[in-house]
């Protein structure tokens, strides 16, 4: 203002238009020093008062998750740069005109380098922290520092940058700090430099040493921010826990103090993710209560409120009563209030809650079917795991016999899921059981090449189990055309197509079996059976079974009783083979190992009783009447053939054993009055 003044009585008595010239230069002097001086001021007010207000912006650059916090400090550094920018204009106005600026240029300096490095740091705009890495040098450089900030900013701006030794090199000077935030944040700033596995220790020691209560909220809210794995998230939460305990005990806090901690000690289990939030969360709610309340009567008190919050902390007082509510064995109530949160949570949040729910509705068989239901289609769209619940709900329809519905599902699932080569494999033994039901329609046959292209995409990806599915799909494609029929069809796929060549030797070798066997060629097959392994060679009897019985025989020849493998149907295959084959002895064997699994089973039972047919043993007659009766009682209309065949045999055993003949004749005819094609034994016990 000086100089404006002076500048205005050496123009005195020059020309009124110089005159007026002069008057108008110094009013903007005047009007531009004021300009400066309130800018200067705000700037003071954003970067002092307002930026520490409940720690907005340190809190947020360290890394506390919480949106309203977040929300504050990017209105401050907004307006903080945009004033900043006016400023800048006006001092190179400013100086353009000639104005003595270098005091208030160094004040403006120092404050755009703190207001360019925090917002670069909030935005990640690589202009601003590199003019901000620029200008906090120069004024640590002046000796500005008076706190610290400086220093700190400059620490994080290095940082993102990925300067991490010029980061580093500050930090080794943090003795020079002196400020109690500063210092705290330094702290903070090194943990995340740190590469040792045990930084957690860090957190946990300055937890029990912090003096304000700001300070262990500011190092357990980082701590748990920067915790990389739910171990070190769980020391620090433990040892916040330990020092609030400490704390209530010394000066127990109002209620609604503990109600508001609590709620808020549980949004930040809630946003780094622990795996152990929900103990936590009760834990901590426990705890707070100076009257000893329990949690979980607290949780369900809050939750009972939940209409009066705001939606973060509905979702965080669901999430915790659902838990509450599964730890007393109120499944159902967990489910319903997890699929109400996740119907308020952000997309990552709603993403877990509904994978919550869905884990427990699979574990509690006794859900309504309803809620499993509508819990697995939420979580097949909106899940972690998408792919995965869908092959889930796959499976449920497939108990329920609705395997139409269970192929539609698996058309669902992506290419990139984990789940896809199960779904895949899913698919494809569907697509089996509908050929060996001879149910496969023209839509299940573009359904099993489809399979086998996706099956050969996702080997040659590098899929674990996808060489096995696009083989299995390739021999299934040759087997379709086997039953129909089309044997030229099938040879030309078995030679041609490139997915055959990558299933096992043995798979390969059963395809081939199965061709020669419909080829009519007896020799050839007799010499390939006899190189398939005993579970190849079972497998191998089930199909002749149901499409060229006649070469059962031909296979049967190359097996012996050890042959069994455990799986009952191909084992009935083999004994029966066994049997027919006139080694009854051995089918014997085969027989009674499946009895002692499945001591009820008709098929086995009857198997073993023709076994033993032709015996004159009274003690294998006393057996085989035993299991013809056991056989005889079952209902006739589940199989009419068998009830006349096992009536037939019990009276043709009962007369060997000695009964009366008039005693069989009456039984006889009572019996064909039922079935008139039942057959009466002759004399000698045979029918």
């Amino acid at each position: 203002m000086i100089s404006c003044l002076l500048l205005c009585g050496v123009l005195i008595g020059l020309p009124v238009e110089l005159l007026n010239q002069s008057r108008a230069a110094c009013r903007e002097a005047v009007e531009e020093l004021e300009q400066v001086e309130a800018d200067l001021r705000l700037l003071d007010v954003l970067l002092g008062e307002a930026w520490a207000h409940h720690l907005s912006v340190d809190g947020t650059l360290l890394g506390l998750p919480d949106a309203q916090r977040r929300e504050m400090a990017m209105a401050i550094l907004d307006e903080a740069v945009t004033v900043s920018d006016r400023l800048d204009l006006t001092l190179q106005h400013m100086a353009a005109s000639g104005q003595p600026v270098t005091l208030a240029s160094a004040r403006w300096q120092m404050r755009r380098g703190v207001a360019c490095a925090a917002y670069g740091l909030l935005h990640e705009d690589y202009i601003k922290l590199r003019e901000s890495a620029d200008l906090l040098s120069d004024a640590l450089a002046d000796g500005a520092d008076a706190t610290g900030r400086l220093r700190r900013l400059l620490v994080s701006v290095h940082q993102a940058l990925g300067e991490d030794a010029a980061a580093l090199s500050l930090l080794k000077a943090s003795h020079l700090v002196s400020d109690p935030v500063e210092q705290t944040a330094m702290e903070i700033l090194q943990w995340g430099l740190s590469r040792d596995r045990e930084w957690s220790a860090a957190p946990v020691a300055q937890l029990s040493q912090a003096g304000a209560s700001w300070q262990v909220q500011l190092i357990a809210e980082a701590g748990l921010a920067q915790s990389r794995t739910s171990a070190h998230a769980s020391a620090i939460a433990d040892a916040w826990l330990q020092r609030l305990r400490r704390d209530e005990a010394t000066s127990p806090s109002p209620e609604s103090v503990v109600r508001a901690t609590a709620t808020r000690m549980s949004t930040q289990s809630w946003d780094v993710s622990l795996d152990t939030s929900s103990p936590l969360v009760a834990g901590w709610m426990d705890a707070l209560v100076a009257s000893g309340q329990a949690a979980a009567a607290l949780l369900m008190a809050e939750a009972a409120r939940v209409e009066d919050r705001g939606d973060r902390e509905k979702v965080v007082l669901l999430d915790a009563r659902a838990s509450a509510r599964k730890a007393v064995g109120d499944s159902a109530g967990a489910v319903q209030d997890w699929l109400r949160a996740a119907s308020m949570g952000l997309i990552q949040q709603r993403a877990r809650l509904l994978d919550k729910a869905a884990i427990v509705a699979i574990e509690e068989r006794d859900l309504d079917a309803a809620l499993v239901d509508l819990v697995l289609a939420r979580a097949s769209a909106h899940g972690e795991s998408p792919g995965q619940w869908i092959l889930r709900r796959a499976h449920r329809a497939v108990e329920q016999g609705q395997n139409q519905t269970a192929l539609e599902l698996l058309a669902e699932v992506l290419p990139r899921s984990p789940s896809h080569v199960n779904a895949l494999q899913l698919n494809l033994y569907l697509l089996e059981e509908r050929l060996r039901l001879g149910q496969m329609s023209e839509a299940d046959a573009d359904r099993l090449d489809e399979v086998r292209a996706k099956g050969l995409i996702a080997h040659r990806r590098g899929r674990r189990g996808a060489a096995a599915v696009a083989a299995g799909a390739a021999m299934l494609r040759i087997e379709k055309h086997l039953v129909d029929g089309d044997l030229d069809q099938a040879r030309a796929l078995r030679t041609d197509d490139k997915a055959v060549l990558i299933g096992t030797p043995a798979c390969v070798a059963l395809v081939d079996a199965k061709i020669l066997a419909l080829s009519s060629d007896h020799s050839t097959l007799a010499k390939h059976a006899e190189t398939l392994g005993a579970a190849q060679a079972r497998e191998l009897l089930v199909w002749l079974e149901s499409h060229q019985p006649a070469f059962c025989s031909v296979v049967a020849a190359t097996m012996s009783s050890a042959d069994g493998g455990g799986d009952v149907e191909e084992d009935l295959q083999l004994a029966s083979a066994l049997s027919r084959s006139g080694r009854r002895d051995e089918a014997l064997v085969v027989y009674n190992s499946i009895l002692s699994r499945r001591p009820n089973l008709p098929a086995a039972i009857l198997g073993r009783c023709e076994c033993l047919w032709t015996s004159s043993d009274r003690e294998a007659l006393a057996d085989l009447a035993r299991d013809y009766r056991r056989l005889a009682s079952l209902p006739r209309t589940d199989n009419p053939a068998r009830w006349r065949l096992v009536n037939e045999r019990l009276l043709a055993v009962l007369l060997r054993a000695g009964a009366p003949i008039n005693q069989i004749a009456a039984k006889c005819a009572r019996l064909q009055a039922i079935d008139p094609r039942l057959k009466c034994p002759d004399a000698t016990g045979a029918e």
